[in-house]
């Protein structure tokens, strides 16, 4: 009897070793799983080239067609203007948007959309004398390649610029005859999809400024609208 009691409490710790390593090995919870959050969509930067019609003269700056489209197209994309008043596309002309910081800042811009809406004040005296008439297109066409040559690689699109109305019968006729015309030629000759602001406006006066150039708020819209309904994801 005596022998058997050591062995008894040999036997007892034994199974109190396996017992509780065996709990000890059950007690550890397995690590949960990373889960690698989705990734942030990229945002699609369009870049705004052009004149005063871009750039919103006369308007609030929220109601520019640039804002517009931007609250248009929504978060997923970013929409800068590049607009600067009085130039032309035409780098002989009296202000040549070439010339202006805001084209350098639209090269670097890394955009993957540029809309032009340039051409309004080539058809302006003293930019439609004959000889700069006759360098239009060429010289247009260098001012779109150089937004097509960009790093970014974007798509360029040419927009014929809006009617010119209420006693601005001139100006609207070189831009009828000449501006758009040509601006529609290098489009096509390009490979680009032209957006042509012609008639958008009806030739309303009641959408446009007392100018008969700039639009109001209202004429803004309708451009933006435009614009949207070409650029609008599918």
């Amino acid at each position: 009897m005596k022998r058997l009691v050591p062995r008894l409490i040999g036997l007892l710790l034994g199974a109190s070793v396996l017992l509780i390593s065996s709990c000890g090995t059950s007690s550890v919870v397995p690590p949960t799983p990373t889960v690698s959050p989705s990734p942030t969509p990229s945002l699609t930067t369009v870049a705004c080239v052009g004149d005063s019609i871009t750039l919103g003269y006369g308007v609030a700056s929220t109601d520019t067609y640039p804002a517009q489209l931007q609250q248009d197209l929504g978060s997923r994309y970013t929409v800068l203007n590049f607009g600067v008043g009085g130039t032309t596309a035409n780098s002989g002309g009296n202000l040549p948007y070439e010339a202006q910081p805001s084209y350098q800042q639209a090269l670097v811009s890394n955009a993957q959309i540029v809309l032009i809406m340039l051409g309004t004040n080539d058809a302006k005296t003293p930019n439609d004398a004959p000889a700069l008439e006759a360098t239009f297109k060429s010289e247009y066409e260098k001012l779109v390649q150089s937004f097509i040559a960009m790093p970014s690689h974007p798509t360029v699109y040419v927009m014929t610029p809006i009617g010119a109305v209420d006693g601005n019968d001139t100006i609207e006729s070189t831009l009828a005859t000449i501006i758009r015309p040509q601006i529609r030629q290098v489009g096509a000759d390009l490979g680009l999809r032209v957006i042509d602001l012609e008639s958008i406006l009806g030739g309303n006066t009641a959408y446009y400024q007392a100018d008969g150039i700039h639009p109001v708020k209202d004429g803004y819209t309708l451009i933006s609208t435009a614009i949207y309904k070409v650029l609008a994801p599918q």
